[in-house]
């Protein structure tokens, strides 16, 4: 039976052999112009909604790394908020969809997708930590080739005993 230390290894391990996959089947399809698909790092701010803002009282940051495709993205992301009697700790791996209303490069686009998240929550010293699946979806911007900004909200049903992990958070994306 995995515990929690090999959960996390095999979920991280399999996400990371999933982004390394996905990079060279960037599809060519002729007519269409070719994506720069490829790495995005990104940092972002998080508010906790619904079960887990009640608890944690604050904003949070996290950071992300994403292999992007022409409409696929594999993300894995970071989160910690904190206040003074609770801290918020979680990994978080994605599978999204993504639909782009103009180019690649420039412009609007919206995605969702599958989420899988390990979480540490400690309350006044008292800590316990799980696992959840849910689902994200969100709104995007590319300003330009490099730059981009996203609004996304992430939900993953009982990742600490009954809480539910989910929350809203504004991004600041970076190509390589």
């Amino acid at each position: 039976m995995y515990t929690h230390n090999h959960l996390t290894q095999a979920i991280c391990a399999g996400f990371f052999v999933v982004m390394a996959a996905t990079v060279p089947l960037k599809a060519d399809d002729g007519d269409k112009p070719k994506s720069n698909g490829g790495w995005v790092g990104g940092i972002s701010i998080i508010n906790p909604t619904g079960d887990i803002g009640k608890v944690v009282d604050g904003a949070g940051y996290g950071i992300s790394l994403a292999v992007e495709l022409d409409y696929l993205r594999s993300r894995a992301e970071v989160t910690l908020c904190s206040t003074e009697l609770v801290s918020l700790f979680s990994y978080t791996v994605a599978l999204e969809c993504m639909y782009r209303f103009n180019s690649y490069d420039t412009g609007l686009y919206v995605f969702g997708g599958l989420v899988g998240m390990v979480g540490r929550l400690d309350i006044l010293g008292y800590i316990d930590t799980g696992y959840g699946f849910g689902i994200s979806a969100g709104l995007g911007y590319n300003f330009n080739k490099k730059i981009g900004i996203e609004t996304l909200y992430t939900t993953a049903n009982k990742v600490v005993g009954s809480v539910n992990f989910e929350w809203m958070q504004v991004s600041l994306k970076y190509r390589f």
